[in-house]
């Protein structure tokens, strides 16, 4: 598991770099702890994938054991919320991207010739 906190620390470090020249300090930090977040709860999901496919033991502390069921039921529903989000997000932004995309003086619905 240590492997796993130096790999996520080192990841929100390089988005916390890379957000902080774009779009500032403040909004940069969050964005790399949101990315640390979803990092854990992507290794809780793995974690729980392994277990249920019986290729690791389970927690044997029953307390661990519940909150590790929680985090994977609610990184489960949460990534199919944001994965429902980010196809909204493309869809809206899809006619914005053809116009930029098209030729000058060109359209998409009809051409005037």
């Amino acid at each position: 598991m240590i492997a796993f906190w130096i790999f996520a620390i080192l990841t929100g470090l390089s988005v916390f770099a890379w957000f902080s020249f774009t779009m500032g300090v403040v909004p940069a930090f969050f964005i790399a702890a949101a990315t640390v977040l979803v990092m854990r709860g992507l290794a809780s999901w793995i974690k729980r994938y392994l277990v249920l496919t019986e290729r690791i033991a389970d927690e044997k502390v029953v307390e661990n054991r519940t909150l590790e069921i929680n985090r994977y039921i609610f990184w489960r529903r949460a990534s199919f919320l944001i994965a429902l989000l980010a196809l909204g997000i493309f869809l809206a932004a899809l006619p914005a991207c053809r116009r930029v995309w098209s030729r000058p003086g060109r359209h998409w619905s009809r051409s005037s010739s």
